[in-house]
């Protein structure tokens, strides 16, 4: 009579695991093409209204590059995006401010070429749509909202 209810009961943590499991991939699938677009077009922008902060920051004025140090910080932080992650992990590396820090130079060549990276995924999802120009900064949420809207 034991092992039949063991049987009951591992059947039935099985199956409460089963859905969970279920459950949960599930909702990693509610990420949609439009979001993660957003999400690109969003980090693109703010990477490329900030880069200058990150040469004030290498130049040799220490208090202009301490003030941008802060106001890159700032812009940053204030959002929560995906996209940001690694810009975000890299300048947290930077202890205090400092012109020669070999992070700050670090988080520089990261965003030229994260920038880079996005605006070739920002890109491609619009040559997906066969959309052959190039889309300005501006207006590519726009043009995207146009696209999905008439296919």
């Amino acid at each position: 009579m034991i092992k039949n209810g063991g049987y009951i009961i591992g059947n039935t943590i099985f199956f409460t695991f089963f859905i969970i499991q279920l459950v949960s991939c599930q909702k990693e699938q509610d990420f949609n093409e439009n979001q993660i677009i957003k999400a690109k077009i969003e980090a693109f922008n703010i990477l490329n209204d900030n880069h200058d902060l990150l040469h004030e920051m290498l130049g040799s004025d220490k208090e202009k590059g301490l003030i941008a140090f802060n106001n890159f910080k700032r812009e940053i932080l204030k959002v929560n995006n995906a996209e940001l992650v690694p810009i975000v992990n890299s300048f947290n590396r930077i202890e205090k401010y400092a012109e020669e820090d070999e992070n700050i130079q670090s988080l520089d060549v990261l965003v030229d070429y994260y920038q880079s990276g996005l605006s070739i995924q920002i890109e491609s999802i619009f040559k997906g749509y066969g959309v052959k120009r190039i889309i300005p900064n501006d207006s590519a949420l726009i043009v995207y909202n146009e696209l999905i809207l008439n296919n």
